[in-house]
């Protein structure tokens, strides 16, 4: 007993793919002349297929790559820059998580009215693309809006680290007793 022998499980993906051109520059993310990307369409076109064909939990591993000001990965990324260009940083930070915000906010009061019952299940977000675990995840957008918006924060599951440390050796390292919100 527990498991429930009738699930039904469904896919989408947030990934966007396109033909990349000659004079495009190629990125890491490639699969021969294919590049993708993600962005807030994909992902609430990826969430609206979910929800509105009844799943119930909603399992994603996704997270942005910019560093809310006062974290350490905001810091470390910005430790040779000049005050101009900290406030720059801080000030383009703010006002792309602000478009997030108003998009998503947007996106969940049109969810709100369907009534659907589902859970989102969120990980990721900790990680820059190189791999370094340098921020906390409430720097993440995605984290941010989920939580700040009422009706998101009833819908969803935050997993991941929620507290980072130092350690003497300069690592950056994840605090295991304050994982989730």
């Amino acid at each position: 007993q527990g498991i429930n022998s009738r699930a039904v499980l469904h896919y989408a993906s947030l990934w966007a793919y396109y033909l990349q051109s000659d004079q495009e520059e190629k990125n890491e993310k490639i699969d021969g002349n294919f590049a993708y990307a993600d962005d807030l369409f994909s992902l609430t076109y990826s969430l609206s297929n979910m929800i509105m064909s009844d799943s119930r939990v909603i399992n994603m591993s996704i997270g942005s790559t910019s560093y809310r000001p006062g974290s350490p990965g905001f810091d470390a990324e910005n430790k040779n820059k000049t005050d101009a260009q900290i406030q720059a940083a801080e000030e383009e930070y703010n006002q792309e998580y602000q478009e997030h915000k108003d998009y998503l906010d947007a996106y969940f009061r049109v969810i709100e009215k369907t009534g659907k019952d589902f859970i989102i299940v969120k990980s990721a977000g900790n990680c820059n693309q190189a791999g370094q675990c340098i921020t906390n995840a409430d720097s993440d957008y995605i984290n941010r809006v989920l939580s700040e918006n009422e009706f998101a924060n009833k819908h969803s599951l935050i997993v991941g680290a929620t507290d980072t440390t130092t350690s003497v050796f300069g690592n950056i390292l994840h605090s295991k007793a304050s994982y989730s919100k």
